[in-house]
């Protein structure tokens, strides 16, 4: 992009000489100001003629390349659109409104002012009109050590009659996304998962009760009478829709639909139990069979976003059937951009949802900033209970069948031409729960955590 040359401005600055001494003096110390390249000099002159209610087509124009170059883009933004308003011919003016908005991270307000402009403009920014955006393909690698951890543990009840569980262990999952554009304001998104997770169904029993175990000893007593294991993999699938537009009025709207094909599985056992509530001869007597469960689900959202100078408020809602409960979600976040450019900012939300009687609210910070000018860096950090959590209008779930309590989350981001290389990491706090049976129909839930390390590897083409 060529910047103004100082002659230019320069001839400018005459032109306001004769329309009164206040314009005049403004004409004059933001030409100076233009020249030193002093942001704060120019940025408290425009604020002062701003009150005096002094504004005109040069001094909007010194105001808006100064920032510029000090990559203030979000305080350029406002001036230079004030500039194109007044003379909306000007090639220098449309110029740098398109990079100002380009850099803000405003592409979708740059394209479409590329496109209502001259094709001489649109080839000389490099223009391109392009259907598909981008495609992604991720590989994802859930790990833990529940089960080789736990699938000893003691889960009896204190008088040691039954105790059963479903051990989650590793998931590994393959997604592809891409992404489309219906004209300059219009984008529809669409991505496929399939995950493969693997988990262990477990029955312990006794023939006679025993001495309750202790958090010192978790191990399963001498009185076991029976034990069962068994391994599981279940296959799951997840497609999601999205739809976002801009309108004229810069209101960023989103929708989007999603469909969940979740397989869970289970060991079942049919004792032969006497009055007492024990087992009789429980070796020969128990018939353990094998439970799997197919559920459907669907998930609908909808979220309004408003980017403004510095901030982009955004509110969004949910529904989802997801383990064939009916659930709502409400969410509000803000993104905030502190330096007034994209190599820094931060993100913060707040979830509230209802899930029959349940309540849940989860937190969640994110942060982003720019290392080099090929690599970023961002972070985020949620806290609360993310059992069936919705974000992303569906794109990112939670519907793990252990809820999340904590999710750390890095990712590296690498830019080679076209092609992004994405590395993240992360790691959940989840909690797993299972059974202690006082009698063969009566029985208390008992809960434990886990850490669960995810690898991310995405490789994504942009068109």
């Amino acid at each position: 992009m060529y910047k103004i040359s100082i002659v230019f401005i320069l001839i400018s600055s005459f032109s306001f000489s004769q329309e009164g001494i206040s314009y005049a003096s403004v004409d004059s110390a933001s030409y100076s100001d233009f020249v030193k390249a002093d942001f704060k000099s120019i940025r408290k002159l425009g604020k002062k003629a701003k009150n005096e209610k002094i504004d005109f087509f040069y001094l909007r124009m010194r105001l808006g390349i100064v920032s510029y170059d000090k990559k203030k883009y979000e305080y350029a933004v406002i001036h230079f659109e004030k500039a194109y308003a007044m003379n909306p011919a000007e090639l220098i003016t449309q110029e740098y409104l398109y990079y100002t908005y380009l850099f803000s991270g405003r592409v979708d307000q740059a394209q479409v002012l590329a496109e209502s402009l001259s094709e001489s403009f649109q080839k000389s920014v490099g223009l391109k009109i392009k259907k598909t955006e981008s495609i992604a393909i991720g590989f994802q690698d859930f790990s833990n050590t529940n089960i080789s951890d736990n699938s000893a543990r003691n889960y009896l009840d204190p008088s040691f009659k039954r105790g059963d569980a479903v051990i989650n262990g590793k998931t590994f999952g393959i997604n592809i996304t891409l992404e489309n554009r219906l004209n300059s304001r219009t984008h529809i998104y669409n991505k496929i998962s399939v995950f493969k997770t693997n988990s262990m169904g477990v029955e312990q029993f006794t023939s006679t009760p025993g001495a309750a175990a202790t958090a010192t000893n978790p191990v399963i007593p001498a009185t076991l009478a029976s034990l069962k294991e068994v391994n599981y993999k279940n296959n799951q699938f997840q497609y999601n829709f999205g739809i976002s537009r801009l309108t004229k009025g810069n209101l960023l709207l989103s929708a989007g639909f999603g469909f969940y094909k979740t397989n869970t599985s289970d060991l079942l056992v049919q004792p032969l139990i006497t009055q007492s509530g024990y087992p009789i001869n429980p070796f020969g007597s128990l018939t353990y069979k094998e439970g799997k469960t197919s559920y459907n689900n669907i998930s609908v959202s909808f979220n309004i976003g408003k980017r403004l100078r510095y901030i982009s408020p955004s509110l969004g809602f949910s529904y989802s059937n997801l383990y064939n409960t009916n659930q709502f979600q409400g969410e509000g976040g803000i993104i905030y951009y502190p330096f007034g450019n994209t190599h820094f900012y931060g993100k913060t939300s707040f979830a509230y949802i209802s899930n029959n009687e349940v309540h849940q609210s989860v937190f969640t910070q994110k942060i982003g900033f720019k290392i080099t000018q090929n690599i970023w860096l961002d972070g985020l950090y949620s806290l609360g209970n993310h059992s069936n959590y919705i974000s992303d209008i569906g794109f990112s779930i939670y519907n793990t069948a252990d809820p999340v309590l904590s999710n750390l989350n890095v990712n590296l981001h690498f830019y080679v031409k076209k092609v992004e290389f994405i590395l993240g990491y992360s790691s959940q706090n989840r909690q797993a729960h299972f059974n202690q049976y006082s009698s063969s129909t009566v029985y208390s839930t008992a809960y434990y955590q886990y850490t669960n390390t995810n690898f991310l590897t995405t490789i994504k083409w942009n068109f």
